[in-house]
């Protein structure tokens, strides 16, 4: 998929099968695995370059659930964080109330220790609105705290 990161019809079949796999646990041996991570980090850029010129929907659901699940990975999840504002305020109303429902999501099935503001702020913001970007940068910085569980269950 890295050599045909353009084309919508091999990426997104691709992205999504890895989003399952992250779903599933499988690939969590690789969070503290240092070549697996490396590949994790490949995985991460991948999903995120470019996101707010992506024009599939798709491309960008399975991207995003990539970056919401790699909240997991103790190591990925500052960069992981510093992602979410280019789906939490994406130039898609789809996308932004997409985006903060998958985050939802991840933080009700994943112990990741994450503050109730965090939540409380995925579930009081109106994402179809277009002023959401500071919105999203809180998320973002909640989602990120140092303080924060680096297991997942």
């Amino acid at each position: 998929a890295r050599g045909r990161a353009a084309a919508n019809a091999v990426v997104v079949p691709v992205l999504q099968t890895f989003g399952l796999l992250l779903e599933a646990d499988a690939l969590a041996p690789l969070f503290d695995d240092a070549e697996g991570l490396q590949s994790l980090q490949h995985l991460l850029a991948l999903c995120t370059r470019g996101v707010d010129r992506f024009k599939s929907v798709q491309r960008i659901g399975a991207s995003l659930r990539i970056v919401a699940q790699l909240l997991c990975a103790p190591r990925l999840r500052a960069a992981c964080a510093a992602h979410l504002p280019a789906f939490l305020a994406h130039a898609y109303p789809r996308v932004r109330a997409d985006a903060a429902e998958c985050l939802y999501v991840v933080l009700q099935s994943r112990e990741l220790g994450a503050p109730d503001a965090a939540e409380d702020a995925l579930l009081e913001t109106e994402w179809s609105a277009s002023d959401v970007g500071a919105a999203a940068e809180t998320v973002a910085r909640l989602l990120a705290g140092e303080g924060a569980s680096s297991l997942c269950v």
